[in-house]
């Protein structure tokens, strides 16, 4: 089985890595040389453009916004052009994009070989590194499902099939409301113990036992590393925004106005309220 890699960024290269240390062939492409070199030296072959791609059975796309999702199956030399008539194969996005937008993609592409399907991951950098992912499936049938599970396992470790197309995407954008959210809220009250010069360790053991207890405080270690991530990679921020305001999007899509989420995107666009006291405590 061929099998192709679009993007390799924060997410994109440790899958891309993973599925290479599993023993898997694969193309990968970047428009950044630096971001493909982890990937050449465990043995890749590096398209020269995404059109070299298009002979490949199964094609996993992970870029970050929308725009560069439509570049990359619509544009110039895109994907979708590309393939030869008759020519099957399944294109897996797991980027984070709008439900309504993958619908429109499968309308757009209008092409019987092709089975396009959304495969939103759940994680983050670190979790990606090691390989225990979480994916969301949607618009794909059981036998979709069996040839692409080795290459899922490679990359994570639970998989749930949600169901029609958009719903693992749908799916997807529910769980990281709640995670940013929490995430930022968490670091926001953790900044009020820290300038109350209480013990920021203390602090995280009585929550976990107590009703405050959360994500972050049962991977206390991972988050501080996530932070250590925000801190220094501007871009995590920015996709961090960018999830929230495709969550703002796709509930107005179904007519809803929810005020919690203009509130976390505040959060995040003023660094969710990390002070210098606090970052010291966590690189502590």
């Amino acid at each position: 089985m061929s099998i192709g890699f679009i993007g390799l960024g924060m997410m994109g290269s440790p899958m891309a890595q993973n599925l290479l240390k599993a023993g898997h062939e694969l193309t990968v492409f970047d428009l950044r040389p630096d971001a493909v070199q982890k990937c050449a030296d465990l043995g890749a072959t590096v398209a020269g453009s995404i059109s070299e791609l298009a002979q490949c059975e199964i094609v996993f796309i992970i870029v970050n916004t929308a725009a560069q999702l439509n570049q990359v199956l619509f544009g110039d030399a895109g994907l979708i052009d590309s393939l030869q008539e008759g020519h099957e194969q399944t294109i897996a996005v797991m980027s984070t994009v709008s439900p309504r937008l993958i619908k429109e993609i499968h309308t757009r592409i209008n092409n019987s070989a092709i089975t396009l399907i959304d495969a939103p991951v759940s994680g983050g950098p670190i979790i990606a590194e090691m390989g225990q992912l979480s994916f969301m499936i949607g618009g794909a049938d059981a036998e979709t499902m069996s040839i692409l599970q080795p290459y899922l396992e490679a990359m994570g470790k639970d998989i749930f099939t949600i169901g029609e197309l958009g719903s693992g995407l749908a799916v997807k954008l529910i769980n990281n409301i709640v995670a940013l959210g929490n995430a930022y809220v968490f670091t926001e009250a953790l900044a009020i113990g820290v300038e109350a010069d209480l013990d920021i360790d203390r602090i995280v053991e009585v929550m976990s036992a107590s009703s405050g207890k959360n994500w972050c405080t049962d991977n206390w270690d991972m988050y501080k590393a996530f932070m250590s991530l925000i801190l220094t990679e501007p871009s995590f921020q920015q996709t961090a925004e960018k999830d929230i305001d495709t969550a703002i999007e796709w509930s107005r899509d179904l007519g809803l106005d929810i005020p919690s989420l203009e509130h976390v995107r505040s959060i995040i666009q003023s660094s969710f309220g990390i002070t210098d006291q606090l970052k010291e405590k966590l690189h502590s």
